[in-house]
């Protein structure tokens, strides 16, 4: 549950709520008109503690909606791919997101993949220490998955796609 969002929501509606009740209690004092019958020099004097105390509270949420990574809208999935071809990585990081290696040699390399696009080795040789790693969660998971169960539990662990119903679609 998060709590970040919903103890602020529930303040804020309490306090919407108080503020109600005392736009209403200042209408019940004598000589005192009904904010939406009447919006003069007088009304704005006596409500205007009340409009900023709205204000405020919805002040409040902006650095939520700022700050909360969660809300961030993730990184577009890149559908395009550069072609690298018969280059030779040796010692060094690899990105991979979004890159077709075509004939290129790894020798002691850290491989890592964002998730943020598709990434292809056609011919590709190996050698060496290779560290393949991520840094989004999602991936890191499904890689402690991985190495878990693979041939413990399944004869191979794979991918999956959906179709628009959301229905599962092995992978050959």
């Amino acid at each position: 549950m998060d709590y970040n969002f919903w103890i602020p929501l529930i303040l804020t509606l309490v306090g919407l709520y108080l503020a109600h009740r005392q736009v209403r209690f200042m209408e019940a004092q004598p000589g005192v008109t009904p904010v939406p019958q009447l919006i003069s020099r007088l009304t704005v004097r006596r409500y205007w503690p009340m409009g900023l105390m709205i204000l405020l509270m919805a002040g409040c949420w902006i650095p939520y909606f700022l700050v909360n990574p969660s809300h961030q809208l993730a990184p577009a999935w890149r559908t395009e791919s550069e072609v690298i071809s018969g280059r030779e990585y040796a010692n060094e990081i690899v990105e991979l997101d979004g890159k077709t290696f075509n004939k290129c040699h790894f020798e002691n390399v850290k491989l890592i993949y964002h998730g943020l696009g598709v990434t292809t080795c056609i011919e590709c040789s190996f050698a060496g220490k290779i560290y393949v790693g991520s840094d989004s969660p999602a991936i890191r998971q499904f890689m402690i998955l991985d190495r878990n169960f693979q041939g413990k539990f399944f004869e191979r662990v794979g991918t999956v796609d959906t179709d628009g119903k959301g229905n599962i679609i092995p992978n050959p």
